[in-house]
C-alpha cells in the first residue's frame, strides 16, 4: 500500500516541510528499515519486489534529486531559521540519506537498475558529484562541544550526513557497473568518457577518505556501516567494505567487454589508471582474487600505445540529464526560502504545518527499539563516544559512560530529552488504554 501510493508528480519543492511531506518521509523510512531487516535476516526481499512490480523506483530518483537540489540551493538561505527548529530541519536533511540507503538495497537487484534506464544518466551524475565530494573531503577540525552554536551543530550534522550519503553512493555506482553490458550506450559513454569515472575511482583509492587518523589517540579509524570505528594496526591491511566497492567498480569498468570497446584512452587517463599498479599487491589480491585480472590488464595497458586520433564513424546523439535540469529550473530560491520559513515556524498542526512535538512523537513511534535491536550496535556515550552502560533515566534514548559526561551534555540534550520523555509517556498511556479496552471486551 505504501509503495503503490507513491506518485512522482507529488514530489515538489513546495511540499518540503509540510505535514504531508513528513508523513511521506516516515513511510519511506519504514520501507528502508524493513528492507535492511530483510537483508540481514536473509529472507525474501519483498520491499524490492513491490517497488519493481509497481515501477516506483523513478519516484525515489526524482525525490532524491529534488531534496539534493533543495539542500544545495535553498538550505543555505534559511540556515538561521532552520537552526532554531533543529528537529524538523534534521529530518529534512536526513531524507536524502533515507532515499540513498533504500536505493542501495534496491539496486543490488539488477532488474531495478534496468527499470530506471531513462533516469540512469541522472543517477550516474549524482554518484559522480558524491564521489567528487569524497575526493575533496578533508577531516574537519572539531570544536569543543561547549563552543557549538545551534547553527554550527546543524551544519555538523549536515556534514556527517553528507559523508555517509557519499559513501552509500559508491555502492549504488558499483551496482550500476555490474550491469554494464545491459545499460544504454549513452549511460556507459557518460561513465567512461564524459565523467571519466574510472579516474575518479583511482583518485578515491589514492585519497582513501574512508580512513582517518586520530591525532589524539594516534590510531586509525575506518568508516563502515555508517560510523567511524577504530582499527588496530594489524587490521589496516584488511580490505574495508567501502574500499572493496570501489575496487569492484574498477574491475567491472576495466574488464567488461562493452566497457573496453567504448572507453577512449588518452595519455592522461592512461597515466592515471596505471597508478593503480602500486596498489594491486598480493595481500589485496588474496582478499579479492578477481583483481589478479585487473593486474594483468594494467600490465597490458603499460605497453599499449594510445591512439593519436579517433576515427569518426557517424553521428552519436548523447542523452543529457533532463530530470536534473528540469528540477533545477523549478528551484525558485527566494520564493522557496520564504515558504519554508513559514512552514518550519508553524507549530499549530494545521493543514500544512506540523509541530515539533507531533513530529517527535511520530518518529519515536517509528523507531521502535524493540524491533531494531538487530540493527543497533553497542551503545556509545553521547558526549565522548566511548562504550556506555548508563542510559538517561527520562528519555531512555541517550547513553553515557559516566555522570560527568551526562552533566556536560545536559544543556544540549535537554530539549530533545523533554520531547522524548513526553513521547514515551504518550505511548505508555496509549498502551494502558488499549489494555483496558481489551480487558473490558474480554469481560463483555
Amino acid at each position: 500500500m505504501l509503495v503503490s501510493e507513491l506518485a512522482s508528480k507529488s514530489v515538489t519543492f513546495e511540499d518540503i516541510g509540510t505535514a504531508r511531506w513528513f508523513m511521506n518521509h516516515e513511510n519511506l523510512e519504514r520501507l528502508n528499515i524493513q528492507s535492511h531487516l530483510n537483508v540481514q535476516a536473509q529472507c525474501e526481499e519483498f520491499v524490492t519486489e513491490v517497488f519493481l512490480t509497481h515501477s516506483k523506483i523513478d519516484f525515489l530518483v526524482r525525490d532524491l534529486l529534488t531534496i539534493e537540489a533543495w539542500k544545495r540551493r535553498v538550505f543555505p538561505k534559511v540556515l538561521d531559521v532552520a537552526a532554531a527548529h533543529s528537529i524538523k530541519s534534521y529530518m529534512i536533511l536526513y531524507h536524502e540519506a533515507t532515499l540513498v540507503n533504500l536505493l542501495e538495497i534496491l539496486f543490488y537487484n539488477k532488474e531495478s537498475v534496468l527499470q530506471v534506464s531513462d533516469l540512469l544518466v541522472d543517477i550516474v551524475d549524482f554518484c559522480h558529484r558524491k564521489m567528487t565530494y569524497l575526493n575533496t573531503w578533508e577531516e574537519p577540525i572539531e570544536l569543543p562541544s561547549m563552543a557549538h552554536t545551534e547553527q554550527q551543530s546543524l551544519l555538523k550534522s549536515q556534514r556527517d550526513l553528507e559523508f555517509g550519503i557519499a559513501v552509500s553512493s559508491l555502492s549504488i555506482f558499483r551496482y550500476i557497473t555490474d550491469a554494464c553490458s545491459d545499460v544504454p550506450l549513452d549511460v556507459l559513454t557518460r561513465i567512461l568518457n564524459v565523467n571519466e569515472m574510472i579516474c575518479t575511482c583511482v583518485f578515491l583509492i589514492e585519497n582513501a577518505p574512508w580512513i582517518q587518523k586520530s591525532s589524539s589517540k594516534k590510531k586509525y579509524s575506518r568508516f563502515e556501516a555508517g560510523a567511524w570505528k577504530d582499527v588496530e594496526d594489524e587490521e589496516m591491511q584488511r580490505l574495508g567494505k567501502v574500499e572493496a566497492q570501489v575496487w569492484l567498480a574498477l574491475y567491472n569498468l576495466l574488464l567488461d567487454g562493452e566497457c573496453r570497446r567504448k572507453l577512449i584512452y588518452t595519455e592522461h587517463n592512461k597515466a592515471v589508471i596505471l597508478r593503480l599498479r602500486s596498489y594491486v599487491e598480493p595481500i589485496l589480491v588474496d582478499q579479492l582474487p578477481m583483481l589478479a585480472q585487473v593486474q594483468r590488464h594494467l600490465d597490458e595497458l603499460l605497453i599499449m600505445d594510445v591512439p593519436t586520433s579517433i576515427e569518426k564513424k557517424g553521428l552519436l546523439i548523447e542523452q543529457v540529464p533532463d530530470l536534473s535540469s528540469e528540477i533545477m529550473n523549478k528551484c525558485n530560491v527566494p520564493r522557496l526560502s520564504a515558504r519554508f520559513t513559514a512552514l518550519i515556524q508553524d507549530e499549530t498542526n494545521g493543514a500544512e504545518g506540523m509541530s515539533s512535538m507531533a513530529l517527535a512523537k511520530s518518529m519515536a513511534a517509528m523507531y521502535d527499539l524493540d524491533n531494531l535491536d538487530s540493527l543497533l550496535e553497542d551503545p556509545k556515550c553521547g558526549k565522548c563516544g566511548r562504550l556506555a552502560e548508563n542510559r538517561c533515566s527520562k528519555c531512555k534514548s541517550e547513553w553515557y559512560c559516566s555522570r560527568q559526561c551526562q552533566v556536560q551534555s545536559w544543556q544540549k540534550h535537554k530539549s530533545i530529552c523533554v520531547l522524548m520523555e513526553e513521547s514515551n509517556a504518550f505511548k505508555e498511556n496509549e498502551r494502558r488504554s488499549q489494555h483496558r479496552v481489551s480487558t473490558l471486551v474480554q469481560e463483555l
